[in-house]
């Protein structure tokens, strides 16, 4: 018997992503021999509750729809705790150089930067946010992400998710989640696209860390080729921007496609050609095999499988 466990029980905890017109959960356990087992659900939300942002029309019908999401997926819902993947388009995200100090330096910093409306217009009392340091990179600076997004917009979804009943812990973007997902480049510099069938998403991260990220709403009625056409050229400016804000990095050597198109297999191979890297499968943590249309949930889920005073 497990005694700490039995005085101190751990709940398990879901991750969720709740974007683009559905819900994917994910809930990760591991055994005693550390091995992790994944099970997932998805399901649609109804039109006319979120929109393609993100903003919400109706927090009660987002609340019974999550509701009978919960109720229908009892195999993965098997805790009221949840770390959700939100929407990137009302948050705002940037890489922050700041001069290589303490650690306790560095938050008083950050908590300076963030307050000065020189910095960001933009009262520090109406916005929710967080940072975190990204590795040791440069031996000169510290780069440090940061990311806020306003207030209403977070409570929206955290009065949504409790009325279902549900306990948020935790709330992030899809970015950091999938890149937190696959392990493409744990060593190296890649460019990760992620399409939706409304938006899509490029992030470039360097052994991991997040350095760029970038989320395009897509046409409300687009061909194949137009698609083929934004992703090539929003994945060459991705490209070309981190080369020149940050040349002292590792250059991009290989892209990732995660998408929720059948031709995802032509598109990668254009991609491919187009911007002249390889381009990769992608490769789960764990090779659990959760699926492109809910890496962000995965990932979501892997911080979760986190000690709670752990998560930084």
């Amino acid at each position: 018997m497990n005694l700490a466990q039995l005085f101190n029980p751990v709940e398990k905890i879901v991750g969720m992503e709740i974007a683009h017109g559905r819900v994917c959960a994910v809930l990760l356990e591991k055994n005693k021999k550390g091995v992790v087992t994944g099970s997932k659900k998805e399901a649609v939300i109804p039109a006319g509750i979120v929109l393609e942002d993100g903003t919400i029309l109706d927090k009660k019908k987002l609340a019974a729809a999550l509701k009978t999401i919960l109720h229908s997926g009892k195999d993965v819902f098997k805790s009221k705790y949840v770390i959700v993947a939100l929407p990137s388009s009302p948050v705002f995200t940037d890489i922050i150089k700041f001069p290589k100090v303490s650690s306790e330096q560095l938050k008083e910093a950050v908590q300076l930067y963030v307050a000065t409306k020189t910095s960001f217009p933009i009262d520090i009392n109406e916005i929710y946010y967080d940072w975190q340091p990204l590795g040791a990179h440069n031996v000169y600076h510290e780069d440090v992400l940061v990311s806020f997004a306003k207030r209403p917009y977070i409570r929206d979804f955290v009065e949504a998710c409790e009325e279902a009943g549900l306990e948020p812990l935790a709330f992030e973007t899809p970015p950091p989640a999938t890149l937190r997902a696959i392990t493409n480049f744990e060593n190296k510099t890649g460019l990760l696209i992620r399409v939706t069938e409304e938006c899509a998403e490029f992030s470039i991260a360097a052994k991991n860390d997040l350095f760029f990220t970038r989320a395009i709403n897509l046409p409300s009625s687009y061909d194949f080729e137009t698609l083929k056409n934004i992703c090539a050229t929003e994945a060459t400016h991705a490209l070309n921007y981190f080369a020149t804000e940050f040349s002292a990095e590792t250059p991009v050597t290989s892209a990732v496609l995660l998408a929720h198109v059948p031709q995802k297999k032509e598109l990668a191979d254009h991609l491919r050609k187009t911007l002249g890297i390889a381009g990769e499968d992608a490769r789960f943590a764990h090779n659990t095999t959760i699926g492109d249309s809910c890496a962000a949930a995965f990932g979501a889920a892997l911080r979760g499988l986190n000690r709670r005073e752990e998560d930084t």
